[in-house]
């Protein structure tokens, strides 16, 4: 994620609005496969069933996710990322101009994607809580108003917001995709070309999709365990992280925890590896 750019705040907003869109069309149907998967083993829904559903039930929830991804996620990730780099990072308080943004380990990797969670996890959790009723409560045909306040009526600030210290978790680690990984693997897999062979001369262009696809990896691996818990909370919303953590060692132990990881990586891959694809080349278009 570059802020090395002449293109307005507006115009950075609508690229990565549409690289989001073209991310949900692709990702979709494998979050409502990790989901799935993430359930109590009662509750699941075979993969044979799933798929006789039709495409309709694998792009459940599909407007909310648009809503909360195009209007407040990725944009906010974004606009955080780049607020921190232009006005709270070391770089910025000691006046250093160069940025070699090659190593993961340092002071503002390891600070901005947790001052990123911090604004965008609250919203997300009440989404994600929404998504989570549409997707495996089958809760779709309802005023989701209502629905909500009909859940803080009978849960309180529980049922709207479920899983607070995951998604937090959860989010910081995503932003850390966004902001850290992908900037890092990006500059080493560019580094690695030149100096392997200048005779491709497009070849940094496919490393953003490198890039965006080792950082998926790297980010769904290591977060799993907190998105297990994420969409367990949110299927029953009356436990904390602590009992819901406890209850998923008891029935399955460590692997409970990373139940759903293959298609989560998979989406993660997609989604990071397109986020950064598609906003790099679209920025370098209109730049030009």
């Amino acid at each position: 994620m570059s802020t090395n750019t002449s293109l307005s705040l507006p115009e950075m907003m609508a690229i990565r609005n549409i690289a989001t869109l073209i991310e949900i069309s692709g990702g979709q149907p494998l979050d409502r496969i990790k989901m799935n998967l993430q359930l109590p083993k009662s509750q699941r829904i075979s993969f044979k069933n799933l798929i006789k559903m039709g495409p309709k039930e694998f792009y459940s929830a599909s407007l909310t996710s648009i809503v909360q991804r195009c209007i407040f996620y990725i944009p906010s990730i974004y606009f955080l990322g780049d607020y921190y780099d232009n006005n709270l990072s070391s770089r910025y308080k000691n006046n250093i101009t160069e940025n070699k943004n090659d190593e993961i380990l340092t002071y503002d990797n390891l600070v901005k994607p947790l001052f990123i969670s911090t604004f965008v996890f609250p919203h997300v959790a009440i989404f994600e809580s929404l998504k989570a009723d549409q997707q495996i409560k089958n809760i779709r045909n309802v005023n989701l108003t209502r629905h909500m306040i009909n859940k803080y009526k009978m849960y309180g600030i529980r049922g709207v917001l479920p899983s607070t210290t995951a998604t937090f978790l959860r989010e910081s680690l995503f932003s850390a995709g966004i902001c850290v990984f992908i900037p890092v693997y990006y500059n080493k897999l560019n580094n690695y070309s030149n100096s392997y062979s200048n005779s491709y001369s497009n070849i940094n262009s496919y490393n953003t999709i490198l890039a965006g696809i080792g950082a998926g990896i790297t980010t769904q691996v290591i977060s799993q365990p907190f998105d297990t818990i994420k969409t367990r909370q949110e299927y029953d919303c009356r436990y904390n992280f602590y009992q819901t953590s406890k209850h998923i060692y008891n029935q399955q132990g460590l692997k409970g925890f990373f139940c759903g990881l293959i298609p989560r990586v998979g989406r993660g891959m997609w989604t990071l590896g397109c986020l950064s694809y598609v906003t790099t080349h679209l920025t370098n278009f209109l730049e030009k």
